[in-house]
Protein backbone atom coordinates (compact mmCIF):
# COMPACT_ATOMS: atom_id res chain seq x y z
CA UNK A 1 0.00 0.00 0.00
CA UNK A 2 1.13 3.48 -0.93
CA UNK A 3 1.38 6.15 1.48
CA UNK A 4 -1.08 8.52 -0.16
CA UNK A 5 -3.89 4.98 -0.45
CA UNK A 6 -2.97 5.16 3.67
CA UNK A 7 -3.02 8.71 3.78
CA UNK A 8 -6.46 8.97 2.17
CA UNK A 9 -7.57 5.54 4.23
CA UNK A 10 -7.15 7.85 7.73
CA UNK A 11 -8.62 11.31 6.37
CA UNK A 12 -11.60 9.33 5.36
CA UNK A 13 -11.58 7.56 8.98
CA UNK A 14 -11.12 11.10 10.68
CA UNK A 15 -14.15 12.20 8.34
CA UNK A 16 -16.06 9.15 9.62
CA UNK A 17 -15.57 9.92 12.86
CA UNK A 18 -16.05 13.68 12.85
CA UNK A 19 -19.16 12.56 11.70
CA UNK A 20 -20.00 10.52 14.20
CA UNK A 21 -18.73 13.31 16.66
CA UNK A 22 -21.32 15.85 14.96
CA UNK A 23 -24.26 13.30 15.57
CA UNK A 24 -23.16 12.73 19.10
CA UNK A 25 -22.98 16.45 19.76
CA UNK A 26 -26.31 17.14 18.43
CA UNK A 27 -28.05 14.01 20.29
CA UNK A 28 -26.35 15.64 23.64
CA UNK A 29 -27.77 18.94 22.67
CA UNK A 30 -31.11 18.01 21.96
CA UNK A 31 -30.97 15.79 25.47
CA UNK A 32 -29.52 18.95 27.53
CA UNK A 33 -32.20 20.71 25.99
CA UNK A 34 -35.30 18.62 27.18
CA UNK A 35 -33.21 18.09 30.42
CA UNK A 36 -33.39 21.89 30.79
CA UNK A 37 -36.85 22.22 30.33
CA UNK A 38 -37.66 19.39 32.84
CA UNK A 39 -35.40 21.13 35.29
CA UNK A 40 -37.57 24.64 33.87
CA UNK A 41 -40.70 23.54 35.24
CA UNK A 42 -39.41 21.45 38.45
CA UNK A 43 -37.97 25.11 39.54
CA UNK A 44 -41.30 26.89 38.58
CA UNK A 45 -43.18 23.80 40.24
CA UNK A 46 -41.31 24.35 43.60
CA UNK A 47 -41.57 28.03 43.27
CA UNK A 48 -45.35 28.07 42.94
CA UNK A 49 -45.93 25.60 46.04
CA UNK A 50 -43.51 27.92 47.70
CA UNK A 51 -46.06 30.79 47.31
CA UNK A 52 -48.83 28.30 47.78
CA UNK A 53 -48.05 26.94 50.56
CA UNK A 54 -46.65 29.78 52.78
CA UNK A 55 -50.18 30.36 53.54
CA UNK A 56 -50.38 34.70 52.16
CA UNK A 57 -52.27 33.67 49.27
CA UNK A 58 -50.01 36.20 46.81
CA UNK A 59 -48.89 34.90 43.38
CA UNK A 60 -47.14 37.36 41.06
CA UNK A 61 -47.77 37.46 37.62
CA UNK A 62 -45.41 35.68 35.20
CA UNK A 63 -42.36 38.27 34.26
CA UNK A 64 -43.19 40.63 37.19
CA UNK A 65 -40.06 40.33 38.81
CA UNK A 66 -38.26 41.37 35.11
CA UNK A 67 -39.58 44.82 35.82
CA UNK A 68 -37.67 47.69 37.14
CA UNK A 69 -38.60 48.07 40.64
CA UNK A 70 -41.21 45.97 40.73
CA UNK A 71 -43.10 48.51 39.26
CA UNK A 72 -46.54 46.98 37.30
CA UNK A 73 -46.76 43.83 39.60
CA UNK A 74 -50.46 42.47 39.51
CA UNK A 75 -51.22 40.15 42.73
CA UNK A 76 -53.88 37.92 42.99
CA UNK A 77 -55.21 37.91 46.77
CA UNK A 78 -57.39 34.61 47.38
CA UNK A 79 -60.43 35.50 49.09
CA UNK A 80 -59.51 32.54 51.93
CA UNK A 81 -56.56 31.83 51.46
CA UNK A 82 -54.96 28.28 50.63
CA UNK A 83 -56.86 25.37 50.88
CA UNK A 84 -53.47 23.33 51.22
CA UNK A 85 -53.72 22.33 55.04
CA UNK A 86 -57.30 23.60 55.57
CA UNK A 87 -59.78 21.63 57.58
CA UNK A 88 -62.66 20.94 55.60
CA UNK A 89 -64.62 18.87 58.72
CA UNK A 90 -64.69 20.42 61.88
CA UNK A 91 -63.37 18.94 65.13
CA UNK A 92 -66.90 17.43 66.33
CA UNK A 93 -68.59 18.31 69.27
CA UNK A 94 -72.00 17.33 70.59
CA UNK A 95 -74.92 18.65 68.93
CA UNK A 96 -73.03 19.18 65.82
CA UNK A 97 -75.24 18.44 62.89
CA UNK A 98 -74.27 17.73 59.14
CA UNK A 99 -75.32 20.97 57.90
CA UNK A 100 -71.50 22.23 58.71
CA UNK A 101 -70.14 19.53 56.46
CA UNK A 102 -69.34 20.55 52.92
CA UNK A 103 -71.55 19.03 50.33
CA UNK A 104 -70.26 16.14 49.09
CA UNK A 105 -69.27 14.73 52.57
CA UNK A 106 -73.19 15.72 53.39
CA UNK A 107 -73.95 13.60 50.96
CA UNK A 108 -72.26 10.51 52.01
CA UNK A 109 -73.71 10.67 55.38
CA UNK A 110 -77.38 11.19 54.53
CA UNK A 111 -76.90 8.14 52.12
CA UNK A 112 -76.63 5.28 54.60
CA UNK A 113 -79.37 7.40 56.63
CA UNK A 114 -81.79 7.49 54.03
CA UNK A 115 -80.98 3.77 53.43
CA UNK A 116 -83.86 0.85 54.26
CA UNK A 117 -81.00 -1.68 54.72
CA UNK A 118 -77.53 -1.39 55.21
CA UNK A 119 -75.46 -1.12 52.33
CA UNK A 120 -72.63 -2.32 51.11
CA UNK A 121 -69.67 -0.28 49.86
CA UNK A 122 -70.45 -0.66 46.03
CA UNK A 123 -73.87 -0.02 46.87
CA UNK A 124 -72.98 3.38 48.41
CA UNK A 125 -70.36 3.72 45.52
CA UNK A 126 -73.70 3.81 43.15
CA UNK A 127 -75.90 5.72 45.07
CA UNK A 128 -73.33 8.83 45.47
CA UNK A 129 -73.19 8.36 41.56
CA UNK A 130 -69.02 7.36 41.67
CA UNK A 131 -67.46 4.19 40.02
CA UNK A 132 -68.33 1.24 41.25
CA UNK A 133 -65.67 -0.80 39.50
CA UNK A 134 -64.24 -3.38 41.61
CA UNK A 135 -60.30 -1.83 41.89
CA UNK A 136 -62.07 1.35 42.79
CA UNK A 137 -64.46 0.05 45.78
Amino acid sequence: MSWLEELDRREAAAREEIAELWDRIGELSRCLAEREGVLSRLEITRETMTEILSGDGTVTAAGAEADAGGAGVEEYRSPAGSPVGVRLVPQWTPGLGIEVLPGSYRDIVEVPQDAVHPMRAHHLRAALGLSTDKSKV
